[in-house]
């Protein structure tokens, strides 16, 4: 109807068949899924053919129709989108889509003009055409190497500008991003394109294509992603800053670009450079570490329910993990502890985790996967990864039998540690218990032994040096050996890491010692104020 006519006049033929493309589209959606992504897509198409057909600008020719502007495309798309759903606005799917969108339609181009430019001015011309000898090569050669050429440049500028276009929402959304997504993209768009040709081929003729053919290039998408994770920094976390100081420095660095590529006069250029030297200041003051070592210790305590994930951070810089686990919640990592990384810039974490129960390991593996670990003391790890390739590989295995490692003062003076074991086996009665001081100022953080595997590390506790504070065993299930803990470690604070089933925590008998419970109180930090005939005088410095 549209190409024939069909008696319809002229300037109606193409408005009908742009109405019956974009009914089209709308019938093609469902098949899709119906999911936000083809949604967004359809929008896209069916506004752009409208576009061709709609009423010309003044002084046009007749039937010449409108020109494509995809600024206003990419406007109205999202304008229909909010009017459709108005709550939308929040969802971090509109806003990544639409940041990617918009970035590559402001800045792909002149960024793409710019880059070659300088390869022009600073490569010799290429003759395509020929060899270094100067001999002709084949017709298609010339063709394959532009096409490649192209590609490589345009699809990793294309990647580079998308990635920057959403950082600042994967930044106050995530925390983290992942740089080998650049690279990523370029790599995996071959996979799609040939999956989406193959899968055409295999629903227009199935019994010529075969079913392993269409799905091979989707299977090997999740391979090569997997691949990119073991790569370094990905993902790597970001610095935690307020959102509006986010805001201001994207908004910043884009009026920046917009104001170069639309006027080069001699006042636009003056305000450009002052704006440019803003947004520069501003990203350095806010990707650069802004948080120093605390200047005393400090005890991070995350309300995990039935678990426990406690951080130490230490004057000399030294940052202790004492497990990262839950048994009735989910996400601790990105909900507990990963934020307080995140907030004190920590870059690197000495780890122990007493034994192998979910409830205080389950989720190392998400934070050994952003955070370095420099020293792992701990059963072989089972929630999420092998021990041999996550941790031996990037930091020291310092695992133990029974008795205890010390390790070396700091440098400082201030600070010292050791790691008490009682028995060696597997379970609770072989957990592993970290004791950290500073500045005369003692904690002990003990796991889930609470017989025999308690008992014999008070020999090795100073007995004439109270505790200012003591995590009790087991989560504060009820303990026979109570009264001997408690007698010879003399605890000025009490801790319960331990859901609202804490039979200790409930019905605490020494009604002197000050009491501290997750599930009451939620999460706490703690500084720890020296004693200042200690304060850079450790006795010891063991090797």
């Amino acid at each position: 109807m549209r190409f024939r006519g069909r008696g319809l006049q002229r300037r109606h033929q193409g408005r009908l068949g742009a109405l019956l493309q974009v009914v089209a589209l709308l019938f093609f959606l469902p098949i899709l899924g119906g999911g936000t992504p083809a949604l967004r897509a359809t929008l896209a198409l069916g506004l752009a053919d409208c576009a061709r057909q709609a009423m010309p600008g003044p002084g046009a020719a007749s039937g010449s129709g409108r020109r494509v502007d995809p600024l206003s495309i990419w406007s109205l798309s999202l304008a229909m989108e909010l009017l459709w759903r108005p709550a939308s606005i929040t969802s971090i799917s509109l806003q990544l889509s639409y940041a990617a969108t918009l970035g590559l339609i402001l800045f792909w181009a002149p960024c793409h003009a710019y880059v070659m430019a300088v390869w022009h001015r600073y490569t010799p011309t290429p003759h395509w055409g020929s060899d270094s000898l100067g001999k002709p090569r084949h017709a298609a050669w010339p063709w394959v190497i532009r096409v490649s050429s192209s590609y490589l440049v345009g699809g990793l500028l294309a990647s580079v500008v998308a990635t920057l276009s959403t950082l600042p929402f994967i930044w106050i959304h995530f925390g983290e991003w992942s740089p080998v997504g650049v690279i990523g993209t370029l790599i995996l768009l071959p996979f799609v394109a040939a999956g989406l040709f193959l899968g055409w081929c295999y629903a227009a003729l199935p019994w010529l294509v075969p079913t392993a053919w269409a799905a091979w290039p989707f299977e090997q998408i999740p391979i090569w992603l997997e691949r990119f994770d073991a790569w370094a920094w990905t993902p790597h976390l970001l610095p935690e800053r307020p959102p509006f100081l986010i805001a201001a420095l994207f908004s910043m660095a884009t009026l920046a670009l917009l104001m170069g590529k639309v006027g080069k006069g001699s006042h636009r250029m003056g305000i450009d450079r002052i704006v440019q030297r803003l947004a520069l200041g501003l990203g350095c003051a806010l990707l650069l570490p802004s948080v120093s070592p605390p200047s005393n210790m400090t005890v991070h305590v995350c309300d995990v329910g039935h678990g426990t994930a406690i951080l130490v951070r230490m004057p000399c810089g030294r940052n202790w993990l004492f497990d990262a686990g839950s048994r009735d919640r989910k996400g601790v990592a990105n909900r507990a502890i990963l934020p307080l990384i995140r907030k004190y810039s920590i870059d690197a974490l000495h780890v122990v985790i007493s034994h192998g129960d979910r409830d205080h390991q389950a989720a190392l593996a998400r934070v050994a996967s952003r955070v370095k670990v420099l020293s792992y003391t701990g059963p072989a790890l089972s929630f999420g990864f092998e021990k041999s390739t996550s941790i031996t590989q990037v930091g020291l295995d310092w695992d133990m039998g029974r008795g205890t490692l010390q390790s070396s003062s700091c440098r400082l003076k201030r600070c010292r540690s050791k790691i008490l074991r009682g028995l060696d086996q597997h379970g609770n009665e072989g957990s592993r218990n970290l004791w950290v001081e500073c500045d005369g100022r003692a904690v002990l953080l003990c796991g889930d032994a609470e017989d025999d595997g308690l008992m014999n590390i008070l020999p090795h506790l100073d007995s004439k040096q109270p505790l200012a504070a003591l995590l009790i065993p087991h989560h504060g299930s009820k303990q026979k050996n109570l009264r001997c803990l408690i007698s010879h470690t003399r605890p000025e604070q009490v801790w319960f890491s331990a859901s609202k089933r804490s039979p200790l925590a409930q019905s605490w008998p020494y009604m002197k010692t000050t009491t501290r419970w997750t599930a009451r109180d939620g999460g706490w930090s703690e500084e720890f104020k020296p004693i200042k005939q200690w304060a850079g005088n450790l006795n010891t410095a063991p090797p």
